[in-house]
């Protein structure tokens, strides 16, 4: 089988190997304030979104 083959459980634990080898990238579409959290569930509802969304907090 290869890497991501359909095993026992449709290849996500390879996925998840590849993820603790640090073989995944996550590309980080934007990045938002806590304040503007509800904008990023709204561009996320609509599917305005490329990669990952990333709200920081600040202390």
């Amino acid at each position: 089988m290869g890497a991501f083959g359909a095993g026992p459980v449709g290849g996500m634990r390879e996925v998840a190997d590849a993820a603790v080898r640090g073989e995944l990238a996550a590309t980080i579409g934007r990045r938002y304030s806590l304040e503007e959290g509800p904008q990023a569930i709204v561009d996320f509802a609509r599917k305005h979104t490329t990669g990952k969304l990333v709200v920081t907090v600040e202390p």
